[in-house]
């Protein structure tokens, strides 16, 4: 998970009863089908959602992840200053 699905979670979140962030290499295998299209890839993502197979990943609060921002800049700064 980047934080760009953070940005996508946020924007649909509100428009949709739920919303699943799965990790990458779980569905990696759709990403790399021959012959895939959007509606195969979402046909597969749904049937391996439906059937337990892809776990959600916890997303954290806005509160929570302005937090994580912050320490990973004063980390940053401590690493540029040494």
């Amino acid at each position: 998970m980047t934080t760009n699905a953070l940005t996508v979670y946020d924007e649909i979140s509100p428009q949709v009863h739920s919303v699943t962030v799965v990790h990458p290499p779980y569905v990696a295998l759709v990403a790399r089908a021959r012959g895939k299209t959007d509606r195969k890839a979402a046909l597969i993502l749904a049937q391996l959602h439906a059937a337990g197979l892809l776990p959600p990943l916890w997303v954290p609060r806005e509160p929570a992840r302005q937090l994580r921002a912050l320490v990973a800049q004063r980390a940053k700064m401590a690493r540029l200053a040494t």
